[in-house]
């Protein structure tokens, strides 16, 4: 994904204490800053609410059948022929009758449709697969956040596909910009305890 960066300026006590008292300041530091990047892992992470794209049934405006997207699995799409779908039917072989995809979905049978069969291109559960990891040098203390899921970029970043905006899924970037006036909570907090230990 796209790398934006966020710079935490103001705090110049909690730098020059990095550097005077970094036993005192460095755990302050990693305490705001793991502090920030869960807030942001945990918005990052949640999905938008479901929609239509996500449910058995759907069509084109010429009336033919499309797939649908199930989460944590990967896209199905529609099949007319039963022969088609295997012997071994059921989700957990990647491929089921349009009755149980119905069921399972809870949305009514599409009669138009014999069944679907899960794409081998699966679902690589891009909420589960946000990371965070804390640089810490002799200067500073630097927060990363991201994710190798390859499609990130088209659902949560500056390639964001309208498809994915429409259904309420928010950037990274968006998700950054909001939660930037928290973040910097977290480290002025973080200034107020550097300078009661400072005080004793």
């Amino acid at each position: 994904m796209s790398e934006k960066v966020l710079e935490i300026k103001g705090f110049d006590e909690l730098l020059r204490a990095l550097k005077d008292a970094p036993q005192l300041a460095r755990p302050l530091l990693e305490a705001a800053m793991t502090k920030s990047l869960s807030q942001l892992h945990d918005e990052l992470a949640q999905y938008p609410a479901a929609s239509e794209a996500n449910q058995p049934g759907r069509m084109d405006a010429d009336g033919s059948p499309k797939g649908y997207y199930e989460r944590g699995r990967g896209w199905w799409y529609p099949v007319r022929n039963r022969s088609t779908l295997g012997e071994n039917l059921g989700v957990a072989y990647g491929a089921e009758t349009a009755k149980r995809a119905a069921k399972r979905n809870q949305v009514k049978n599409i009669p138009t449709v014999t069944g679907y069969k899960l794409s081998k291109q699966r679902s690589e559960a891009l909420g589960k697969k946000w990371t965070t990891q804390i640089v810490s040098t002799e200067t500073g203390i630097r927060g990363e956040i991201g994710t190798l899921v390859s499609y990130a970029d088209y659902v949560q970043g500056n390639q964001q596909a309208d498809f994915h905006a429409a259904r309420n899924w928010e950037t990274a970037n968006a998700v950054l910009e909001r939660a930037t006036p928290q973040i910097e909570k977290n480290f002025a907090e973080a200034v107020e305890k550097l300078v009661e230990q400072l005080t004793k």
